[in-house]
């Protein structure tokens, strides 16, 4: 939660133009990075905009161009909104993003890491899929060791 906290902050005072940016901070929770880092992926990439999210095929996409391999996993749980989700999903270890119509929700190591936490602002948006989140250089790396 610490780390989303520290994310919307630098998001707040240093692009003022920007919002919409839940794929920006799943991407940098995900990928262990700055903000901005992940923002100018996302530009780079699949053309985001400030102000403007971007959409699941495309987030998914940028991941997998980043080396992440990035497995739909929505069959292994039963929750269907995001509160139910986070309860189910809090035993869990890696990186998930939970994609609703207009959100993506990082849960990471059972941590829900959005303004969606149970514990902040519970949101009964419904779950359409859940993706892991892998990266596909780090298990090369240990391969090689």
């Amino acid at each position: 939660m610490d780390k989303y906290r520290r994310l919307v902050k630098v998001a707040t005072k240093h692009y003022k133009k920007d919002n919409g940016f839940c794929t920006v901070i799943a991407t940098a929770i995900a990928m262990g990075c700055s903000f901005g880092a992940a923002r100018s992926r996302l530009f780079h990439l699949v053309g985001r905009r400030d102000g403007n999210g971007i959409q699941r095929n495309h987030h998914i996409s940028a991941m997998e161009m980043m080396g992440y391999k990035m497995t739909l996993v929505t069959n292994q749980f039963q929750s269907k909104t995001l509160v139910t989700i986070q309860r189910e999903m809090k035993k869990t270890t890696g990186t998930y993003f939970v994609y609703t119509r207009q959100h993506v929700t990082t849960i990471q190591d059972g941590v829900c890491e959005d303004w969606s936490h149970n514990a902040i602002q519970p949101a009964r948006y419904k779950v359409q899929c859940i993706y892991q989140v892998v990266d596909e250089n780090d298990s090369l790396f240990e391969r090689k060791r």
